[in-house]
């Protein structure tokens, strides 16, 4: 079942939709429709879009990273990092 957690940075629902599986739990649990959350985070988008319907629609904001500055932050991380 849907529960909320506060913590020192907000309250979070107990549904992770960053992967295939969390978003169809999260539709199984009906978070869109409990009203309990008011953002969803998610890099897949798609997949996350069939968690809304004619009743409960959605709204899609993004934030960009400026393209030169994370070209010059990668630049800078690859340089130091003998891992990869």
């Amino acid at each position: 079942s849907l529960s909320t957690c506060e913590t020192k940075f907000g309250t979070y629902v107990n549904a992770d939709p960053s992967d295939h599986g969390g978003i169809q739990r999260a539709d199984h649990l009906g978070l869109i429709p409990s009203g309990v959350a008011d953002v969803i985070v998610s890099s897949r988008i798609l997949h996350a879009s069939t968690l809304f319907d004619d009743k409960h629609k959605g709204r899609l904001f993004t934030i960009f990273r400026d393209p030169i500055e994370r070209a010059v932050s990668t630049f800078y991380y690859l340089r130091n990092a003998e891992w990869e």
